[in-house]
């Protein structure tokens, strides 16, 4: 998904590495945009979860303005 939202911003991703050693750095300035924080893996506690926004949608009465995808 990642690369959909750097094409967003007119940015082309390349990726390197492999698990948590990937990073996926800008094509043309070859900057590291993306990075694995492995402070951000933790315990699984669910096998799966679903999410669905209208309940606050309704209560907000909000509406996205920009669809992803």
């Amino acid at each position: 998904m990642s690369g959909l939202a750097f094409r967003r911003v007119e940015k082309e991703i390349v990726w390197e590495g492999e698990g948590v050693d990937e990073v996926g750095r800008e094509r043309m300035s070859n900057q590291a945009l993306i990075r694995i924080d492995k402070r951000c893996f933790g315990p699984i506690e669910v096998d799966l979860l679903i999410g669905d926004g209208s309940k606050a949608a309704d209560k907000t009465r909000l509406e996205a303005e920009d669809h992803f995808r």
